[in-house]
């Protein structure tokens, strides 16, 4: 952005500081609902499901419109004579003679942002790939290429898999969980939505909280899920991995191969061995609320991502059953760590 900006600018720019989200972000395999917008001519346009639609919100007082407008050009070039339809939707009402001759496809005004904040946009540009059906497929923020909008495209027309369409795992540290230091019904909540989604997990144990809550770690291998270590209390520089081990044994039954010291992206074998990962980290432990956490999750997850959570915050419980819907919707399946 430049400096010294004018006063209009400024303008626009509170304009957009209204578009926070009132709304959850769109998630991925949510329905869009139709709707009815101004055309820069004056005239109502109304978009229902039917076609593969690609929509990019913009604000023409930022100049990342242009950027985008080239990928959404090119990448229409490349769908040439497929069923699918392009619409640019300016959330801050602003035209201008240069946007309109750059513009692909149809062109709508969003009078007061009120469509925006209905969905919860929060940033621009942001690319929505709504499906046939007017399932939302795929969405972005920021300046998206073009080889990735005509790969998500062609995937919806000819009903292939997406290549991210495979395993992620559910990973949750701090397990099992203590509140103010004492015990709740965190986890057992938590493995009743784990069991409810039919999804498993693996959870980085504390060993120092075993033996206290015995029975949920027991239920959590019965059930499937993955036990592994977290270090004995939380101290990476004496993680006590031999003690961890035995702990296990004697409580549940099950022999750990893995290890995730706190406070550290880093997952490796006990022998020392690094394991290649792409860790996507939510930060549940700031409670950033439900919405976010969703969005967060759902938009970062790629083909073998570790989805990084933790025991003992009810909101990630909360939130749970929605964050596996939101991958799901996107074709994931849902794997253990060994």
């Amino acid at each position: 952005m430049k400096r010294g900006l004018t006063l209009p600018v400024l303008a626009a720019l509170a304009a957009l500081v209204a578009v926070r989200p009132a709304a959850a972000l769109p998630t991925l395999g949510d329905s869009l609902q139709s709707f009815t917008l101004p055309q820069s001519d004056g005239s109502s346009f109304r978009w229902q499901p039917g076609t593969v639609t690609v929509f990019t919100f913009c604000a023409f007082w930022c100049d990342t419109w242009k950027t985008q407008s080239e990928s959404l050009a090119a990448a229409r070039k490349a769908l040439q004579g497929l069923p699918v339809s392009f619409i640019t939707i300016s959330v801050d009402d602003r035209w201008s003679e240069r946007a309109r001759g750059k513009i692909t496809g149809t062109l709508l005004a969003d009078p007061g942002s009120a469509f925006s904040k209905s969905l919860g946009i929060d940033g621009i540009p942001y690319l929505l790939i709504v499906d046939a059906e007017g399932r939302i497929r795929e969405a972005a923020r920021g300046v998206t290429r073009a080889a990735m909008i005509e790969q998500a495209v062609r995937g919806l027309l000819e009903g292939t898999p997406a290549p991210h369409e495979v395993t992620v795992y559910l990973v949750f540290d701090d397990f099992p969980s203590r509140v103010g230091g004492a015990t709740t019904d965190l986890d057992d909540l938590l493995l009743d939505a784990l069991r409810s989604a039919q999804a498993k997990a693996t959870f980085f144990c504390r060993g120092d909280h075993i033996a206290g809550s015995a029975e949920v770690v027991r239920r959590a291998a019965r059930e499937g899920h993955s036990l592994q270590i977290h270090s004995w209390d939380h101290r990476a520089d004496r993680p006590l991995l031999a003690r961890c081990v035995q702990v296990l044994q004697e409580t549940a039954a099950v022999t750990p191969t893995l290890y995730h010291p706190p406070g550290c992206a880093r997952f490796q074998r006990l022998r020392g061995e690094p394991l290649a990962l792409a860790v996507v980290n939510p930060y549940d432990y700031l409670r950033p609320g439900a919405s976010e956490l969703v969005r967060r999750v759902s938009l970062a997850a790629k083909p073998g991502s570790v989805i990084l959570l933790h025991a003992g915050v009810s909101e990630t419980v909360e939130v749970l059953p929605e964050i596996i819907r939101a991958l799901r919707a996107r074709g994931f399946e849902f794997g253990v760590l060994e």
